[in-house]
């Protein structure tokens, strides 16, 4: 009762509410599901020939540069700017890439749609937008690499990140409906995140 009360108080006064997970929408964002079964290297980017880590192996030689894929739902970060970040740890010393954005997506069932991903929307079409990373071989090391991925909104008043994750964590994550765990914590994704090795 006492946290309804202070809610109710907080918005009559106009001081806008709580950062929380409406400040990004993170329901059409996507890089790998929170099952069992990692197909970063295998599950294709809705509408293209290649899959969310691109390069079609989680086991990568250390001369080559890797490609991964994110989607977003469109303009994610509302009226604030949005930002995707890669944070990438090789084991020494991390490394925060941006993303590139390459292009919007239609999620749906309509004929200028490409299809629905893993089975929605149900209905009606969905505007995403497809962002790519690239991460130059000079910045991995031979063994396990590591990443997270953030989505950022920036305003005048500062910024809120949420960030992709491996897998859920009930009592602190969230999970959307493309079933991508997520978080709004910085420090609960350790452990979380993403894992590419690295060969000689």
């Amino acid at each position: 009762m006492r946290i309804a009360v202070a809610m109710l108080v907080w918005g009559a006064l106009g001081l806008g509410w709580p950062v929380a997970q409406a400040e990004i929408n993170v329901e059409w964002a996507y890089h790998d599901d929170a099952d069992e079964l990692d197909d970063r290297a295998s599950e294709l980017v809705p509408g293209e020939t290649f899959a969310f880590l691109a390069n079609e192996s989680t086991s990568i030689s250390t001369d080559n540069a890797i490609e991964l894929y994110v989607i977003t739902a469109n303009q994610f970060a509302g009226d604030g700017e949005e930002k995707v970040w890669l944070r990438w740890w090789n084991g020494e010393e991390e490394h925060w890439l941006e993303a590139g954005w390459v292009k919007n997506i239609d999620l749906g069932d309509s004929s200028e749609a490409v299809g629905t991903f893993h089975g929605v929307p149900e209905e009606g079409v969905v505007k995403a937008d497809l962002w790519k990373f690239d991460i130059p071989s000079d910045l991995t090391r031979p063994g396990d690499n590591f990443y997270v991925i953030q989505l950022k909104k920036q305003t005048e008043d500062g910024s809120v990140e949420h960030y992709l994750i491996s897998t859920p964590d009930v009592d602190v994550n969230g999970v959307n409906n493309l079933d991508q765990a997520w978080t709004a914590t910085a420090e609960n994704y350790f452990g979380r995140d993403w894992k590419v090795t690295i060969t000689e």
